[in-house]
């Protein structure tokens, strides 16, 4: 009996240093997609409390992912750009999630897809958040997509606050320390931003608009459901783009810890989560990750728990920890995975590199003309087979 109580007692205390580091990142990508920090925090304390209600006695992890986060604002500036659009979207992805559930489309058809076509899509997605995070690095605002920020008129270089870049350089200078030595129960990301958010509490910087800016929570009313086409063709290629993540992350963890059983049904599960968050105005995400063969629900009571404490307590936190400092754990993580994927192109033979590169240029140039791209290939290589 004591082991399974130690065993629980680490599962929560990993847990708590993985939502505590991917924490800064879930308030950071609602930021830059110009959704608002709140929105992404509700929406990933949603689909917790989805999991922990309706799920089986497994431990995940879950939140808005970069990928999923970066698609949704690039289609919801093709669609005009508007919050009623936005939650339409929401709704109809979700929905359309729910049917592949339903129906169960065969799970070794999305994870077939080729590797180079994958890794080079959400490569490409990564490079875009890792640019887009600089301007918050640099204490000025930011755009939802990279056409955006290419296409204003004032560089990312101009009007440097020189506070807000020091503070980035503190949050890399404490989140690589901290990293390097491998120090228990600190969370490097979220120390980082913590003990900058301090420095500039006691010190009470000028950073004029570079806080977190907090957004008057409420539901939509209304969700704008005009031109439907073309919201229904944005939503499917949202909904997949959250079957292949979640699916891939189910994948990987069982490489990782074993083979275990999947949760059942879990995209109806983040479907229905993902419905929940359109309805009350907030974004969810995908099934992010799961823990280490946790076969109870302690990890996701434990991340529904904390979101819920700063949902609760994340105005007043927001007061003093600066923009430039969670910016700049998007900025670092974004980077450690580009320069992954990046390197692991390195192996594999010439085609795959040129198919890497063209998805990769394609996903940059804009993510929806990335995403057709991508499943031009996939349907050639396929059909090669």
């Amino acid at each position: 009996m004591s082991n399974i109580t130690n065993y629980e007692k680490n599962l929560i205390t990993e847990g708590l240093k993985e939502i505590l580091d991917y924490l800064p990142i879930v308030l950071v990508l609602g930021i830059i997609t110009g959704f608002g920090p709140y929105t992404t925090l509700i929406g990933a304390f949603i689909i917790s409390l989805i999991f922990i209600l309706f799920g089986k006695k497994y431990s995940f992890l879950f939140g808005p992912t970069v990928v999923y986060s970066t698609v949704l604002a690039s289609l919801n500036v093709s669609l005009g750009g508007k919050s009623e659009t936005l939650f339409a979207l929401l709704f109809v992805s979700a929905v359309i999630t729910i049917l592949i559930s339903i129906l169960k489309v065969n799970r070794k058809t999305v994870l077939t897809l080729p590797k180079p076509v994958i890794t080079g899509f959400m490569t490409g997605c990564f490079i875009s958040s890792l640019i887009l995070s600089l301007p918050l690095i640099f204490g000025q605002k930011t755009f939802s997509s990279l056409s955006l920020l290419f296409g204003a008129k004032s560089s990312i270089f101009s009007g440097i606050n020189e506070i807000s870049l020091v503070l980035s350089l503190l949050v890399f200078a404490i989140y690589y320390y901290l990293k390097k030595f491998k120090i228990k129960f600190l969370p490097p990301a979220f120390a980082a931003v913590l003990i900058a958010g301090l420095v500039n509490y006691f010190y009470n910087f000028n950073l004029e608009n570079v806080y977190i800016g907090i957004k008057t929570f409420s539901a939509v009313a209304t969700a704008d459901f005009g031109h439907f086409i073309r919201l229904l063709i944005s939503g499917a290629i949202l909904s997949a783009v959250v079957v292949i993540e979640t699916l891939l992350n189910l994948k990987t963890s069982k490489k990782m810890n074993g083979e275990i059983k999947s949760p059942k049904k879990p995209l109806l599960l983040v479907g229905l989560s993902n419905l929940a968050a359109s309805i009350t105005g907030s974004v969810a995400g995908v099934l992010a990750k799961r823990s280490e063969n946790g076969k109870n629900k302690t990890l996701t009571l434990t991340e529904a728990v904390l979101l819920f404490i700063f949902v609760i307590f994340f105005g007043k936190i927001s007061t003093f920890i600066p923009v430039c400092a969670i910016a700049s754990i998007l900025f670092i993580k974004s980077y450690e995975i580009v320069k992954n994927n990046i390197y692991a192109q390195k192996i594999k033979n010439l085609s795959s590199k040129i198919l890497f590169l063209i998805c990769l240029a394609a996903s940059l140039c804009n993510i929806v003309f990335g995403v057709m791209i991508s499943a031009v290939f996939v349907l050639i290589m396929k059909t090669k087979k």
